[in-house]
């Protein structure tokens, strides 16, 4: 009855949309949770010009005074440098099975590679409270490695799944309301381990068995309605099912061997994996040091300070709708070309988060207006989910698949490196550490958004379609 209300191929949209929630809640829960795992650094009276303090006055701050430390007790006593690593972990693994997750889904399906990824997400988390008790975090850091071993296969997933349902006329809008679901995740992630936090005491047990439990109503969700193509879904009207099929470019089933080589010398290509790499850098900053920076610098309650880490995401996840919109409509209209609509709006999202975020990091203990630059920043990054988030489609959609794994898993770089650099550039937790870190990342947002602006395309590339690639060889060959 649904599939008749609701069209088959949206279902699929909000299917792939609960995936990506499901993922980043469990990559952006763990930076919230450990400020209440974990003992704070203490802090040298040399750096006392560069921490904030309450007064009794919530609004004021002060200098910490001479030979004056900060501690606050967690249950377990890990440096800065072993917390990066920690939540660097993740990605050690997210990244090799991005770059294979595209063999994965050809070779058992999008529907079944979700399920797998899921079950064993939901495992590792059960298992996680007993595990870091008695192994501490050399437990933590291996199951956060196998946790990404889990997640690297969803995008891949859902990349493919989306281009089997969905058509070029509906690419942005449906994309964007997919990849929605990952900014809800952050938001998920953040604001529930905030709550529990706040009114369970030593409740961190809870929140791995929170997300534990509530990944079994996902794979319920994805085993009832997902499937991986219009002629595989029983449920689904054949007029919805002949529809869909009609307005497809290619249902990627008999697609050719993927031409590795000549997507690995495209410059559009490499233009895009730079400006992921730059937006996944700054998601990894906003994921994992926004969260410690409200701690340990701004000294939020860990309840607010899930509240205002996951504002970005939300304001970011109503641009990103708006954004698409007038990117659909001005390409519609014939305003833009696909190429000038991509690069218009990956720049509105580089430069405007680079802006805002290092204006951030000045406005120095005034934090609520810390907060407002932060959320202005990240709510204009919105803007890359109708630009580098959609290109992929443009590029090759007959690859989408191993595209999205290559842009996605070369990116992953930046979610190891981001919080191993935040744990060592931070370790005694003042203004101006964050204020350098803050630099790095505009500097890397402006370097990939110029590479964007001059190598970057929106068309298809000529290996999308092996037919003009044998043809141009064949003539090679004869000259």
């Amino acid at each position: 009855m649904t599939a008749r209300i609701i069209p088959q191929r949206w279902i699929i949209v909000m299917i792939s949309s609960f995936a990506l929630l499901y993922l980043y809640a469990m990559r952006s829960f763990l930076p919230i949770t450990m400020t209440q795992m974990t003992g704070a650094v203490n802090n040298a009276s040399k750096y006392a010009n560069s921490i904030c303090l309450f007064n009794e006055d919530p609004m004021m701050f002060r200098d910490l005074p001479e030979n004056m430390t900060i501690s606050i007790d967690g249950h377990f006593h890990w440096t800065a440098h072993i917390q990066g690593v920690i939540l660097s972990s993740y990605y050690w693994t997210y990244l090799v099975t991005n770059l294979l997750g595209d063999l994965v889904v050809r070779k058992i399906g999008s529907k079944q590679t979700l399920n797998y990824s899921i079950l064993i997400s939901v495992i590792l988390m059960l298992v996680t409270p007993i595990s870091v008790t008695l192994g501490d975090y050399t437990a933590l850091i291996f199951l956060r490695a196998m946790t990404g071993i889990a997640g690297g296969v969803v995008m891949p997933a859902v990349a493919v799944l989306l281009a089997r349902w969905i058509p070029l006329s509906e690419r942005s809008t449906a994309t964007t309301l997919a990849i929605a679901g990952a900014t809800l995740g952050n938001v998920f992630g953040m604001v529930v381990p905030g709550y529990i936090l706040e009114y369970v005491q030593d409740g961190w047990p809870i929140v791995f068995y929170f997300f534990g439990i509530s990944g079994v109503l996902f794979f319920v969700i994805n085993c009832i309605f997902c499937s991986n193509k219009p002629s595989q879904n029983p449920s689904a009207p054949a007029a919805d099912d002949k529809w869909s099929q009609g307005k497809l470019e290619c249902d990627h089933t008999d697609s050719p061997p993927t031409p590795w080589q000549s997507i690995l010398t495209s410059k559009p290509v490499w233009a895009l994996i730079l400006m992921e790499t730059s937006s996944t850098w700054g998601l990894t900053i906003l994921s994992t040091g926004v969260p410690k920076y409200m701690d340990s610098i701004l000294r939020f309650s860990v309840k607010d300070n899930g509240l205002f880490s996951s504002l970005p995401y939300l304001c970011m996840w109503i641009c990103g709708f708006i954004s698409a919109a007038i990117s659909d409509w001005q390409i519609a209209k014939g305003k833009l070309d696909v190429t000038t609509a991509r690069k218009t709006f990956a720049t509105i999202s580089s430069l405007g988060l680079s802006v805002f975020i290092v204006a951030a990091s000045f406005a120095g203990c005034n934090r609520y207006l810390a907060v407002i630059l932060i959320t202005i920043g990240f709510m204009m990054n919105g803007c890359s989910y109708c630009s580098i988030k959609v290109n992929a489609w443009d590029l090759g959609p007959n690859y989408v698949g191993a595209l999205s794994g290559v842009t996605n898993g070369i990116s992953t770089l930046s979610g190891i490196v981001a919080p191993y650099l935040i744990g060592v550039l931070t370790s005694h937790q003042t203004i101006s550490e964050w204020q350098f870190i803050f630099c790095i990342t505009f500097a890397i947002f402006v370097v990939s958004n110029i590479v964007f602006l001059v190598f970057g395309s929106g068309e298809p590339q000529i290996w999308n379609d092996s037919r003009k690639v044998n043809e141009d060889t064949d003539k090679v060959e004869r000259v």
